[in-house]
């Protein structure tokens, strides 16, 4: 059985002068997997996708090479005998991520009664909030009227 190497993560931590809490603010990798890596309890650890992200992200804060660790975490997951990345996503798609099959009558279906509640939304937007305030802005106003009166004007007195 292979054993992760946690010891070397933890002793470059200590070495660098940082707390558990400290990773944590560096990488945003929660204490709970940070010391999960560290003691080797890899069991506590989420998915492997989830886990090698973390674990890059913890070699990086602390200035180390991350693929022996995850080449180490693969072949850990391994003998343990946790399913793959790949089965594991090829699990989930089968669950949760088939189509369902519809007929096709009920897809025409749904499209025709879609089609018709936004005409109908439509419908009623109209006849109960445009129509109301187009009759009340309808009426007219009368300004009344004022006749402009123009002095007669006399050709032959401007003229002399």
């Amino acid at each position: 059985m292979n054993h992760f190497a946690g010891e070397t993560l933890r002793e470059r931590r200590e070495i660098l002068g940082f707390s558990l809490h400290d990773m944590h603010l560096r990488t945003h990798v929660p204490v709970l997997y940070l010391d999960a890596f560290e003691k080797n309890d890899l069991e506590r650890l989420p998915v492997a996708g989830y886990a090698i992200g973390f674990l890059q992200s913890y070699c990086l804060a602390l200035d180390l090479d991350a693929e022996p660790f995850i080449d180490r975490y693969r072949l850990c997951q391994h003998d343990a005998g946790q399913e793959s990345d790949a089965g594991l996503r090829r699990r989930m798609a089968e669950v949760f991520y088939e189509p369902k099959k519809r007929p096709a009558w009920l897809e025409e279906v749904l499209a025709w009664g879609s089609i018709c509640l936004i005409l109908l939304f439509g419908w009623v937007t109209y006849a109960l909030v445009t129509k109301p305030i187009a009759e009340k802005a309808g009426t007219k106003v009368d300004a009344g009227r004022k006749e402009i009166v123009v002095p007669p004007f006399d050709i032959d007195q401007n003229n002399q």
